[in-house]
C-alpha cells in the first residue's frame, strides 16, 4: 500500500521531508565563441531523494522561473534508503518540457539491482548517459552533452568510457561532461570538453565563507580542493555542485542545498 509522506518506510527511517528547505540558485556565466544565441543550462545533483513539497512542488515552481533550456543531472538523485518516486516526480514534468541529460552517481550503483535504476530514470524521458553523449539544437545553439557513470560502475572501465563519451567533442560546437566526481578534475582537464558539471561533495558539508571552503568530502578527505563553485584550466570551466541533499548523515553547517543556472553566451 502507498505511503503518505511523513510516514516511516518499510526500511524503518523517517521520509526526508522538510518542504520549508529552499534551494540557493547559484548563476555562473560561460562565454564561448562556440554558441550564437544565450542558452541556460540548469544544473541538479545529489538529491538523495529529498522532497520538496508535495510531489517536489517548491522545487519545481523555483525551476520553472528559472526557465532553463536544458536540464544536466550528475548523479545521487536516487537514494535507496527513499522511495525512488521522490527523484520521479522531479525528473517526469521536466523531461516533459524540457531536454534533460543524466549520469549516475555511486549512490544509483548502492542498489542491487542498479541497471533497472537506469531503465526508470529513462521511463521518465531523461536521456542517460554511460559512455556516451546526446546533442541538443536549442534555437540554433548546438551543444553536445556528454556523460559517464560513476567509477564504481563494474560494468565498464571507466577511463574507455570517459574516452568514449569525448567523442562527443568535434571541435566546433559547445560540449558539456555530465560527471558524478569533481576529484578527478585533472583528468577531465586533459580531453576538450568545454565545461565539465559534477558533484559528490556536498560543499565539503561544514564551511566558514572566507576561511574554510570545506571541511570533508567523499573521495577527498578532510579539506577538500573541490567543493563548489567554478575552477578553470585553461579554456575549460568545471563547475561543482554543492547538491540538494539537506539529509546527510554529516549535517550542513554554512552550506545551503543548492542548484545551479549556468548562462553559456556568446562571445
Amino acid at each position: 500500500m502507498a505511503q503518505s509522506h511523513g510516514s516511516r518506510t518499510g526500511k524503518g527511517v523517517w521520509w526526508n521531508n522538510r518542504p520549508w528547505e529552499t534551494p540557493v540558485v547559484r548563476t555562473y556565466t560561460v562565454k564561448t565563441s562556440k554558441v550564437k544565441r544565450p542558452v541556460r543550462c540548469l544544473h541538479l545533483s545529489d538529491l538523495h531523494c529529498c522532497w520538496y513539497g508535495h510531489r517536489q512542488s517548491r522545487l519545481l515552481k523555483l525551476i520553472w522561473a528559472l526557465s532553463p533550456d536544458l536540464v544536466c543531472m550528475t548523479g545521487d538523485m536516487l537514494e535507496r534508503k527513499f522511495w525512488k518516486e521522490a527523484a520521479g516526480d522531479l525528473m517526469e514534468p521536466l523531461a516533459g518540457a524540457v531536454p534533460c541529460f543524466f549520469v549516475a552517481g555511486n549512490h544509483e550503483f548502492h542498489f542491487e539491482n542498479y541497471r533497472a535504476v537506469k531503465k526508470y530514470v529513462s521511463s521518465l524521458g531523461v536521456h542517460v548517459l554511460e559512455g556516451s553523449y546526446g546533442t541538443v539544437d536549442i534555437s540554433g545553439a548546438k551543444i553536445h552533452i556528454c556523460g559517464v557513470d560513476d567509477p564504481i560502475n563494474p560494468d565498464r572501465k571507466w577511463k574507455d568510457e570517459l574516452g568514449a563519451a569525448a567523442r562527443g567533442c568535434n571541435g566546433e560546437d559547445f560540449s558539456v561532461l555530465l560527471t558524478h566526481r569533481p576529484e578527478l578534475a585533472r583528468i577531465y582537464s586533459m580531453f576538450p570538453f568545454d565545461l565539465v558539471l559534477s558533484g559528490h561533495a556536498h560543499g565539503g558539508q561544514w564551511r566558514l565563507p572566507g576561511l574554510i571552503n570545506g571541511l570533508y568530502a567523499p573521495g577527498q578527505g578532510i579539506f577538500p580542493s573541490y567543493t563548489g563553485g567554478a575552477y578553470k584550466f585553461g579554456s575549460q570551466t568545471q563547475i561543482v555542485s554543492r547538491g540538494l541533499a539537506y539529509y546527510t548523515w554529516i549535517p550542513r553547517i554554512f552550506n545551503p542545498v543548492e542548484m545551479g543556472l549556468i548562462h553559456i553566451l556568446p562571445k
